[in-house]
């Protein structure tokens, strides 16, 4: 299902305000809600929606099959990597990601608390 540039051209617009709007309505939940296991939650379904979305869209652009296969790999060991390392505080509701990599925080950032892991 292949678009010609055209309709790529008219579709374009669209691709990049809903991936703005997106990316705005996550930053400003992320940053202002304080409730950790809602974050948690809505973290896996942000992530598997985001790469299903724009997996989506490099198949309606008309990749070949190899590439997207390739692509897909990538986005299925990204989105593991963040929802595996990345920590919510129970406590305070901090976003606690990894600072080094394949390594979780075990404490909260901002108030110390101990991490569960999910």
């Amino acid at each position: 299902m292949a678009l010609s540039p055209e309709q790529l051209g008219t579709i374009f617009p669209y691709f990049i305000a809903f991936w703005v709007a997106v990316a705005l309505a996550a930053l400003a939940f992320f940053h202002f809600n304080k409730n950790g296991p809602l974050k948690r939650k809505l973290f896996l379904i942000l992530t598997i929606v985001a790469d299903i979305a724009l997996l989506g869209f490099i198949w309606v652009s008309g990749a070949p099959l190899p590439f997207l296969a390739v692509v897909a790999a990538f986005m299925v060991f990204g989105a593991w990597q963040a929802v595996r390392f990345t920590r919510f505080c129970g406590k305070c509701g901090a976003n606690n990601f990894p600072q080094r990599p394949f390594q979780s925080r075990t404490e909260c950032k901002k108030c110390g608390d101990h991490l569960a892991v999910d």
